[in-house]
């Protein structure tokens, strides 16, 4: 009771200054903007929508100010009466960053006064479109940047974190888990990289607040419309084109964002075979849209509501079809609608509903005219919704919530098949429902200008099956102004499997998941713990991380000799395994002038132990490097730079080969049947180093018809070294005896294309 009355003092003699950190004209959220009393030595970093809250400050006039990424800074004074709380949104002018070097914080931040325990990275859009990708931005071929973040081959951008496969990462666009949000088959990601504001990726020691998957989170954010004016955005790639239009409500109602991409290769197939260019059409397409209501700049409630679709498909042409006829659809939909509120500057409050939903089907027939069976089906469908409240005290703030989730997933896959057919796609037909509930509290507090930490705890309950107790914690420490060291450890669990099977080199090129539920009465769970250390000083900030983890009640499907052999899923929940990763990241960035550089290196080691044998991923590599540079070229250029090394990736060898004799009765002799192949440990030798150059030239040109409107074509060059890069090893038979044929990957790739925003 005391000390309940010393705090309740306390509050009576402080205030508190909170708001929103917005972009002007627009009025667009400015998410993770670092908000400070310079004079107190007091600040706090805006979350993912640009709200802020400083607590415990005396009372009396404070100058706040506000700095972010590609925004001049902005203050303005706030007076505080005792015990009260004042709103103060800060708008901070937009500078035009097609031009500006790409850095994740205005300036490195001060180590030992962020949240406690290692950091999620975020990424922006400007930081997106700035590298060069395969044909166009790519959110995901961003995030592959970062040293705790991996891709299994250059044809998939499915996001491996720290040893764990895709489906142990959610993905979430406006807070709503998504299934399979790729095109082409993983080649690149579905979402417009016009419609995000920024990408949060945490690879460990997740908040309790976090949802349930056993590697790490990456988290989409889209953007508000603007409240000032419409605008447009847009472009046109050798893929596809895309455009965007954000702008206010009738009636100061709100604000409302709207993008549509497609792709015109079927269209430019057509018309080249139409003009005697090429023989057969391509009759591929895909489509993906976003839209985004939300509510007015300022007031103490923000509310939005976001739809996306996904939607792609693919009939094999008439030429095609002397021996079977194919016709492939799929895609992805999700909604999601919030509400925030604050209260009083103490409370936030902030609920959330969405649903998700993945569905495919691929028919094939035998032959012209013949009546197609239906070999493959699949459909995933996800509803959530939670509820968090959140309290801030000058030293405290507190969080609890409960988070409801319920799944259906429905596959039926390849049934009648024979063959090899049946051997890679073994007979799936099932049904699965499951849903959990999960309650979370946690506390993060600053015990000192130096010490800060976070405690928390996840209770995760799956309906008719086990409740798991899942602890976590944080903190970070200011040795000096600039260095610091950080630490968190968490256990997690998840309700969902994958039925890939990540040894089949398909897996390499379709980065599709077909999701099923986990036994409920024995989840997968995994426990992590990472030290980490970080300085920084003026235009330079270096952070390197040490982690473990460890992975429970896997479904991992009998090794194969050859990834070509290695059935793509693994129908039986019986085949459990466990696994392991360890390994040290380093990540830096430097600045010089508008020049950017950054450097991120990872070594690691994981595994896999299943079947009485314990063997490394293929899809892991032990040594991987990336460096990037982004520079101005003139006055309105800019020239980017991606520079790739990774270790080769894992195969089984072949230890023997001998002649195959099979007897023929009617002749009674022996003829030869091919080569008998005996292989050796699994994935025990390696593919050759990997190495990959990306190169990008952009020009922005400001048209006087535009009124203040720009056009910025791009030319980019994926592998300009033409590297020959190896995706499989599988073994061969020559004159000379046995030997190792290699499977490529992408060539040199240049594209083109133009960006427009009016």
């Amino acid at each position: 009771m005391i000390l309940t009355a010393l705090l309740l003092a306390l509050q009576a003699t402080t205030g508190t200054v909170h708001g929103t950190v917005r972009a002007h004209p627009s009025g667009e959220p400015v998410p993770h903007a670092t908000v400070e009393v310079a004079a107190l030595n007091r600040r706090a970093v805006a979350d993912a929508r640009g709200y802020y809250v400083i607590a415990g400050l005396p009372a009396g006039a404070h100058r706040v100010r506000a700095v972010a990424v590609g925004h001049d800074s902005a203050s303005a004074v706030a007076t505080l009466a005792a015990g009260g709380s004042v709103r103060l949104d800060l708008s901070l002018a937009s500078r035009a960053l097609a031009l500006e070097a790409v850095q994740v914080a205005a300036a490195p931040p001060a180590p030992g006064r962020d949240a406690p325990g290692p950091a999620a990275t975020h990424i922006d859009a400007a930081t997106i479109k700035a590298l060069p990708s395969v044909g166009e931005p790519d959110a995901f071929r961003a995030i592959q940047t970062l040293p705790s973040v991996a891709a299994a081959s250059d044809f998939s951008t499915a996001l491996y974190l720290r040893g764990g496969t895709p489906d142990q990462t959610l993905v979430t666009l406006d807070g709503v888990p998504l299934f399979n949000p790729y095109h082409l088959g993983g080649l690149f990601s579905a979402i417009d990289p016009d419609a995000l504001a920024t990408v949060d990726v945490v690879p460990g020691a997740l908040p309790a607040r976090a949802g349930d998957r056993l590697s790490g989170a990456v988290h989409m954010h889209t953007r508000d419309g603007g409240s000032d004016r419409w605008r447009s955005t847009g472009g046109i790639s050798l893929i596809s084109s895309r455009i965007g239009l954000d702008g206010p409500l009738p009636g100061e109602m709100g604000t409302m964002l709207f993008s549509v991409r497609r792709t015109y290769l079927d269209a430019a197939a057509a018309a080249a075979r139409g003009a005697g260019l090429i023989d057969d059409p391509f009759p591929f397409a895909f489509t993906d849209a976003h839209l985004k209501l939300s509510s007015p700049a300022g007031g103490a409630a923000q509310w939005s509501v976001s739809g996306y679709l996904n939607d792609e498909g693919f009939r094999t042409p008439d030429a095609w079809t002397d021996d079977n006829n194919l016709t492939w659809g799929w895609g992805t939909r999700a909604a999601s609608a919030r509400y925030r509120r604050a209260l009083g500057g103490r409370w936030l409050v902030d609920a959330r509903a969405g649903a998700s939903d993945f569905s495919g089907e691929l028919t094939v027939g035998t032959g012209p005219g013949t009546p197609p069976e239906r070999p493959l089906y699949s459909s995933m469908r996800n509803l959530m919704a939670a509820l968090e409240a959140t309290r801030y005290t000058e030293s405290h703030r507190v969080s609890g919530g409960v988070e409801l989730n319920a799944y259906r997933f429905a596959h039926d896959v390849f049934r009648g098949s024979e063959g090899d057919l049946a051997r890679l796609l073994p007979h799936i037909d099932r049904v699965d429902r499951i849903g959990s509930v999960a309650l979370h509290l946690t506390d993060e507090w600053r015990a000192s200008e130096r010490l800060s930490g976070r405690l928390g705890v996840r209770v995760l309950s799956v309906m008719d099956g086990a409740t798991l107790l899942l602890p976590r914690a944080a903190a970070r420490f200011g040795v000096t102004e600039n260095l610091a060291l950080t630490a968190g450890a968490g256990r997690y669990a998840q309700t969902l499997r994958s039925l890939r099977d990540e040894e089949s080199l398909f897996t390499a090129i379709f980065a599709f998941d077909l999701l099923v539920a986990a036994p409920a009465d024995r989840p997968s769970t995994s426990e992590d713990v990472t030290l980490g250390v970080e300085w920084a000083s003026g235009a330079t900030a270096v952070r390197a991380d040490l982690f473990a983890r460890r992975l429970s009640g896997l479904t991992i499907g009998v090794p194969e000799g050859d990834p070509l052999d290695t059935p793509l899923l693994v129908a039986s929940d019986s085949l459990t395994g466990s696994g392991a990763a360890h390994g040290v990241e380093l990540h830096a960035t430097h600045r010089i002038g508008r020049r950017t550089f950054t450097l991120a290196y990872a070594w690691a080691d994981a595994s896999r132990t299943a079947h009485g044998e314990t063997f490394t991923p293929r899809f892991h590599r032990p040594h991987s490097l990336d460096a990037s540079m982004i520079a101005p070229l003139g006055r309105r250029g800019q020239f980017s730079a991606r520079f790739q090394w990774a270790s080769g990736q894992g195969f089984t060898p072949a230890v023997a080969q001998a002649p195959r004799l099979v007897y023929d009765p009617q002749t009674g002799t022996w003829r030869p049947g091919g080569t008998i192949t005996v292989f050796g440990e699994h994935n025990s030798a390696r593919l050759p180093a990997y190495r990959r150059l990306d190169l990008s030239i952009r020009r922005e040109f400001r048209p006087r018809l535009a009124r203040g409107g720009t056009l910025t074509p791009y030319f980019q060059v994926v592998n300009a070294l033409a590297s020959r890069n190896v995706l499989f090893a599988t073994p061969g038979w020559s004159e000379r005896g046995p030997v190792i044929e290699y499977g490529p990957q992408l060539p040199t790739i240049p594209t083109f294309g133009v960006e427009w925003t009016f």
